[in-house]
C-alpha cells in the first residue's frame, strides 16, 4: 500500500551502501522533521496518503545502529564468525566465500569477460600460478547448471549456453582452493 520503513532500507547498510545512504539521505534531508526527531526516525510513513507515524519501536531503531556500524568497520559480522560453531554450520550448508573482489582472486588473475554477458562468456586465469582442475556454474539457489571438468586449455575457456537471465556463481576449482565470481546474464546484451 506504500507503506515504508525506514528500519529495512537503512538496516540494508552492508548490502546496499548506496541505495541505503540514498534512502537515508531522502528520509533525513527530504521526509526531514515528519519523519526524523530527537528519538531517530519514526517506524513507518506514506507519503502518497501523507501520513507519517509518530512512534518508534527499540526494535525498528537497534538494527538501525547495529547494521550502520556493520556496514562502517564489520564489527559485528567479525565478532559473529569467531563463534566456533560458524564455520562448520556454514561448510556443512556449502556455503563458499566469495572472494570475488580480494586479493587472493586477483593473484590468480581469474576473470570472467564479459560480464554482464547475453549467456556466452571466457573465463581466464593465469595457467603460470593456477591450475583450474574444475568451473562449475550455479544459480543463486545452488543448482549446478553447468560443470566443466579438466578444462583442455591452459588459461580460458569459453562457455556459451547460459539461457536464463539472472545472477550465477562461477565456481573455479584449483588444486588447492575453490575461488568464486559472480556472473550476471542479461539478455539485453
Amino acid at each position: 500500500n506504500g507503506t515504508i520503513a525506514p528500519t529495512a532500507a537503512l538496516s540494508s547498510m552492508p548490502y546496499t551502501p548506496s541505495e541505503s545512504m540514498d534512502a537515508l539521505r531522502h528520509f533525513y534531508f527530504v521526509e526531514g522533521e515528519k519523519l526524523f526527531d530527537k528519538s531517530g526516525f519514526h517506524d513507518a510513513f506514506n507519503p502518497s496518503k501523507n501520513w507519517y507515524a509518530d512512534s518508534y519501536l527499540a526494535i525498528d531503531q537497534g538494527p538501525i545502529v547495529a547494521m550502520i556500524q556493520n556496514h562502517r568497520t564489520g564489527l559485528l559480522w567479525r565478532n559473529f564468525m569467531k563463534n566456533p560453531e560458524i564455520q562448520p554450520a556454514l561448510t556443512s550448508i556449502g556455503f563458499l566465500a566469495d572472494l570475488s573482489g580480494t586479493k587472493e582472486n586477483s593473484e590468480a588473475n581469474i576473470s570472467i569477460f564479459p560480464n554482464p554477458t547475453n549467456g556466452r562468456f571466457t573465463v581466464s586465469w593465469d595457467a603460470n600460478t593456477s591450475k583450474v582442475t574444475k568451473i562449475e556454474i550455479t544459480n543463486i539457489a545452488g543448482q549446478v547448471i553447468k560443470t566443466v571438468s579438466d578444462p583442455e586449455n591452459a588459461d580460458r575457456i569459453a562457455i556459451a549456453d547460459i539461457s536464463c537471465t539472472g545472477l550465477y556463481l562461477v565456481k573455479v576449482h584449483l588444486v588447492d582452493r575453490i575461488r568464486v565470481l559472480k556472473l550476471l546474464v542479461s539478455k539485453d546484451e
